[in-house]
């Protein structure tokens, strides 16, 4: 039960006595980052924003990476074990990989030379960084954790167990105690890294950006001797205020992606709904209606919500029939009132909730 917790969340080092905000402000500071802030935004968490104005074309931030996994040295074997696994996780290779780098000399043990590992300073900025504390029990590879004690009747959940974390610290001998923070390190390593080529890079500040399809800022990645190099540029003039957001995906001419298609690769990718002002160009955020009740209806994105249904269940579009919306798409819209679900091809054609 007390590994099961663990496994649920894990807090970073910064603690109880200085917020999420303060430690990644400071941070900021520390490294000479200048000309930008981290402030806290209701409803939408927080946001790195420009302290003072930014012509186009202007460099915002020039930085060498905090972490460099290149797909070397123990990689393969990481990848082997994973290979072998009856269920393919949702996280690539690459992720354990990386984890495995950024444990300490005393979570490695013996290992630690062979990792590269890092010191418990370097290690905690990491664990700063965004990892979503809860999964869906329908994400690939993920392990449902409740209750084992006698007494407790209810079997609640107490989180979610990574199969694949728990295969390689058996394969390379590491302490069970580990399995939180590895778990943790590898959902830091899929949701803020940054690919140059065949390596992947983690970067502190840029990691702080948030997303936009129609992007503040632009970057370049460049290989330099034992880490890379991004430099972030301003891709239109930015008064004091404003949010630095970059794009998470591909946003050229040539993918000409409509905002079902950029939302699924958002959802899948990040597990969030894009709202951003190209998306949603009122800027409204109203939802669509259910056509059964009227009543607005709910966003599930199918890695990070275990969903209104039991993981037996596989919900059917009520506009196509599109089967285990769960399973086939990274976000389908669900109606609490009547149960109606919809796959995001057909929730565009359901009426919107009036404003008024």
């Amino acid at each position: 039960v007390i590994l099961a917790r663990m496994c649920a969340a894990v807090r970073p080092a910064y603690g109880i006595s200085m917020s999420r905000q303060g430690f990644l402000s400071a941070q900021l500071a520390a490294r000479g980052v200048e000309g930008l802030e981290i402030k806290s935004c209701p409803g939408l968490g927080l946001q790195m924003v420009a302290a003072r104005s930014f012509d186009e074309g202007e460099v915002i931030l020039d930085v060498l990476s905090e972490r460099l996994c290149a797909l070397e040295g123990a990689y393969e074997e990481v990848e082997r074990v994973c290979d072998e696994m009856a269920v393919t996780s949702f996280m690539a290779p690459f992720c354990y990989w990386g984890a495995l780098t950024c444990l300490t000399k005393a979570q490695a043990g013996d290992l630690a030379e062979r990792f590269g590992c890092l010191g418990d300073e370097e290690q905690s900025l990491l664990l700063a960084l965004h990892a979503p504390p809860f999964l869906s029990s329908r994400a690939t590879g993920m392990e449902v954790l409740t209750s084992s004690l006698e007494h407790d009747k209810t079997s609640r959940p107490l989180g979610c167990r990574d199969l694949a974390v728990t295969a390689l610290v058996e394969h390379f001998g590491l302490s069970p105690l580990v399995t939180p923070i590895l778990q943790t390190l590898a959902l830091v390593w899929k949701y803020n890294a940054f690919e140059l080529g065949k390596s992947k890079a983690l970067f502190f500040a840029p990691a702080l950006c948030n997303h936009s399809c129609r992007p503040a800022a632009a970057y370049d990645i460049e290989d330099c001797t034992d880490a890379a190099r991004i430099v972030l540029r301003a891709v239109r003039p930015l008064a004091p205020g404003d949010e630095i957001t970059i794009s998470y995906i591909d946003t050229s001419p040539d993918e000409c992606l409509c905002p079902t298609h950029r939302r699924k690769k958002i959802a899948e990718g990040w597990l969030f709904f894009c709202t951003c002002w190209l998306c949603d160009p009122e800027g409204s955020n109203v939802p669509e209606v259910c056509p059964g009740c009227s009543m607005p209806l709910g966003i599930w994105i199918s890695d990070l919500h275990s969903g209104p249904y039991e993981i037996t269940e596989g919900p059917r579009c009520d506009g196509c029939g599109g089967v285990d919306l769960v399973v086939s798409e990274s976000y389908f819209f669900h109606c609490i009132a009547c149960e109606m679900d919809f796959c995001p091809s057909c929730a565009p054609s359901l009426g919107k909730q009036s404003s008024a």
